[in-house]
């Protein structure tokens, strides 16, 4: 098996992680993490994971087409690895401290921005697959 936030080729997975005096690393780039990640990162059991993500998917906020995919992590052995847009949902639907603290360092990205920008939401009809 690879190392934790590696494919099978050796290649950096970009992961959010948390030390532990509650400072937030967010690589740039695409972001996928593993149910064990998130749990970790949101000090939380991986039940908790699943079982928020099953609620985003039934809401029908995300979809598992386009917030979810499977990454060769060894030979035989594939990861389901979550986008940060589900990591971001499920920070707003967990409550732990650190989960909290996330959804804080979310916003204050959000808002710290001092030059102007347009954000273009592309509008969704029928499945997203």
């Amino acid at each position: 098996m690879t190392m934790k936030g590696e494919d099978i080729n050796g290649n950096a997975r970009r992961i959010i992680t948390m030390d532990e005096h509650g400072n937030i690393t967010v690589p740039k780039g695409e972001i996928w993490m593993g149910e064990y990640e998130i749990a970790d990162l949101f000090g939380v059991f991986g039940h908790t994971i699943r079982t928020q993500v099953k609620e985003i998917y039934k809401s029908g906020l995300l979809h598992p087409c386009t917030a979810e995919r499977n990454i060769k992590i060894a030979e035989g052995h594939w990861l389901d690895a979550y986008s940060l847009e589900m990591v971001i949902a499920l920070a707003f639907r967990i409550k732990s401290q650190r989960a909290k603290r996330l959804r804080k360092h979310v916003v204050a990205m959000l808002t710290e921005r001092h030059e102007r920008f347009v954000m273009l939401l592309p509008e969704q009809t029928g499945s997203p697959c």
